[in-house]
C-alpha cells in the first residue's frame, strides 16, 4: 500500500498502484503517463502520481531516476503548503540515497522529513505514525551503514512497533526482513532471525506487493544458505529472480545471481559458481563491491590467480571511488586472500596481519569473520609445516574454538563440519589417531545429515584413508617421525 490514501484518490492512481503491486511495470508507467497528460489536474493529484512513479522506479532498481523525481516532486508539493506529501518526498529521496550508498546525505534528508512532520498541523495520528515508522526504519538503515548495529536494531524495533499500530504491511514486512538479516549477520541468533523472516514473508504476501515479497524471500533464502540448506536456498532464490525479472530490476537480479554463486561455491560446484557470478556482474554494473569479492573468492578456488587479480583491481577502483565501509572491508579481505595465494613469505605475513585485524574488529559479521578465521588457520598450518614450531598449534586452538562457537551460535552445519574436519587433520599431526577418527566421524555425520554431499564424500574419503593407513601411522608414531612425513600423510 502507499503511505497514505485519500477517499478522493483518482481511479487511475488506484489502478496504477495495483499494477505496481503486481509488477506490471510497463502498464503502470503507461497509465501514469496518460494520467499526467490530463488537463485540470490538481497539484495534489500530480504529486500523488509522481510519488507512485518514484516508488515504481525504486522497485525497479532505478535509484537515480527515483531520487531525481522525488526531488522534483518535493518542489511541486510546496504549492500545497506544509503537507504529508512533502514528508513522503523526503522518504523517497532517503530510500534512493541509501541504495546509492550515500548514507550521510540520506540522513540529512531523513532529518528534514522528520522536522517537517513534527511541524505539520492537524495530522491524523495514524497518518503521522506511518511516517514516523518509515523515518525510524530509514534511520535504522543509516546506523547499519555506519556500523552501529545496536542502534540499527533499536530503530528497526521502533519502526515495527509504530508500523504494527497502523497495519502498515509493506513497511512492517521490510522492517522484519531487515531485523532478520542483521540479527543473523551481526548477532548470530538464527532462531530469532528465522522467526523474524518467516513473519516478514507472511506479511509481505498479505501486502500483495511483489517487490516486497521478493525482498523478504531473498533474506529467507539467505538464512537457509547460512543454515546449510542449499536446496531450499536455491529454490527460493529462483522465486525471487522471477519477480525481479518481471520488475526489470537489474540490481536485485544481480544480487540473486551473486547469492546463487555463493551457494554453488560452498557446495563445491565451482564451475556453476563461476557462471552465476559472471551473470551477476553482467546483469548490473553499478556498485559491485560484494559481487567482485565473490568473483575473487571463486577465481582463487579455481586456481585462476590472474583472473582474481583482475577482479581485485576493479574492487580497488571501487574502494577508492566510494566511501562505503562494506566495500572497504571487502577490499581488505580480498587483498588478504590475494596475498595468501602468493608464494612469497612476506605476502603471507601481510595476509595474516590483515585477517587478524578483521577478526578482532568490533563489528561481528558472520561471513567476513568466518572467512578470515578459516584463512588464518590455513596460513598458520602452512607456517607450521615450514617451521615445525609446536607453538603454532597453541595459536590455532582459540581460532578453532571461535569457529566452533560461531557454528553453534549460527547453527551453521557447514562451518561445524569443516572445522571438525580441520581438527581431525591437526590431531593426526600429534599422532592421536583415535581423536582424529572421532572428529572425522562427527564431521561426516553432520555433513550427511544436512545434505552437504560433496563435503561428506571428502570426509568419507579421508576417513577411509586413515583406516587403510592406520598401521603406517602407528609405525610413524613409534619411530617419532618428523613433522614433514606426518604432513605428507595427513594431506
Amino acid at each position: 500500500e502507499k503511505i497514505s490514501r485519500k477517499e478522493d484518490t483518482p481511479e487511475e492512481l488506484t489502478l496504477a498502484e495495483k499494477l505496481i503491486d503486481d509488477a506490471k511495470v510497463n502498464e503502470a508507467h503507461e497509465l501514469l503517463d496518460n494520467f499526467e497528460r490530463k488537463e485540470g489536474l490538481t497539484i495534489h493529484d500530480k504529486v500523488s502520481s509522481h510519488l507512485l512513479r518514484a516508488d515504481l522506479l525504486y522497485q525497479q532498481g532505478r535509484y537515480e531516476e527515483s531520487l531525481s523525481l522525488a526531488e522534483q516532486t518535493y518542489k511541486e508539493s510546496l504549492g500545497l503548503g506544509k503537507n504529508l506529501q512533502s514528508v513522503d518526498c523526503f522518504i523517497h529521496m532517503a530510500k534512493s540515497l541509501r541504495s546509492l550508498r550515500k548514507p550521510d546525505k540520506s540522513l540529512d534528508v531523513i532529518i528534514q522529513g522528520e522536522e517537517l512532520l513534527k511541524n505539520l498541523p492537524q495530522v491524523l495520528s495514524s497518518e503521522g505514525m506511518k511516517r514516523e515508522a518509515f523515518i525510524a526504519f530509514l534511520k535504522g538503515y543509516y546506523y547499519e551503514d555506519i556500523g552501529k548495529i545496536d542502534l540499527n536494531l533499536n530503530y528497526l524495533r521502533q519502526s515495527l512497533e509504530l508500523g504494527e499500530k497502523t497495519d502498515f504491511k509493506r513497511l512492517n514486512a521490510l522492517t522484519l526482513r531487515a531485523l532478520a538479516w542483521n540479527t543473523a549477520m551481526f548477532k548470530g541468533d538464527m532462531d530469532l532471525a528465522f522467526a523474524y523472516i518467516k513473519k516478514g514473508v507472511a506479511i509481505a504476501k498479505e501486502s500483495k506487493n511483489k517487490f516486497t515479497i521478493a525482498q523478504c524471500l531473498l533474506n529467507l533464502a539467505n538464512i537457509y544458505y547460512f543454515l546449510g540448506d542449499w536446496e531450499k536456498s536455491l529454490k527460493i532464490s529462483k522465486e525471487c529472480l522471477s519477480i525481479y525479472e518481471e520488475l526489470d530490476n537489474k540490481e536485485r537480479t544481480s544480487v540473486v545471481f551473486n547469492n546463487m554463486a555463493n551457494t554453488h561455491y560452498f557446495t563445491k560446484n565451482y564451475n556453476l559458481a563461476s557462471d552465476y557470478i559472471e551473470a551477476s556482474l553482467t546483469a548490473y554494473d553499478g556498485l559491485t563491491g560484494v559481487r567482485i569479492s565473490t568473483a575473487i573468492t571463486i577465481a582463487l578456488k579455481k586456481g585462476d590467480d590472474e583472473q582474481a587479480k583482475n577482479y581485485f583491481h576493479q574492487l580497488e577502483q571501487k574502494s577508492s571511488q566510494v566511501k562505503d565501509k562494506r566495500i572497504e572491508k571487502n577490499y581488505r579481505l580480498c587483498k588478504a586472500l590475494i596475498l595468501k595465494a602468493s608464494s612469497r613469505f612476506r605476502d603471507m605475513v601481510e595476509a595474516e596481519k590483515i585477517l587478524k585485524q578483521i577478526i578482532a574488529e568490533e563489528i561481528f559479521d558472520i561471513q567476513d569473520t568466518t572467512l578470515a578465521l578459516v584463512n588464518v588457520c590455513d596460513i598458520l598450518l602452512a607456517e607450521f609445516r615450514l617451521t615445525n614450531n609446536l607453538e603454532i598449534l597453541n595459536e590455532l586452538e582459540p581460532l578453532i574454538t571461535q569457529l566452533l562457537t560461531i557454528a553453534e551460535k549460527t547453527q551453521s552445519r557447514r562451518i561445524q563440519a569443516e572445522t571438525l574436519f580441520f581438527q581431525a587433520k591437526l590431531a593426526l599431526l600429534s599422532f592421536d589417531v583415535k581423536k582424529s577418527r572421532r572428529f572425522l566421524t562427527q564431521a561426516q555425520q553432520i555433513a550427511e545429515r544436512h545434505h552437504l554431499n560433496k563435503l561428506a564424500l571428502e570426509i568419507s574419503s579421508e576417513h577411509k584413508n586413515l583406516i587403510d593407513r592406520r598401521e603406517l601411522w602407528e609405525q610413524l608414531k613409534d619411530s617419532e617421525a618428523p613433522l614433514s612425513e606426518r604432513f605428507e600423510l595427513a594431506q
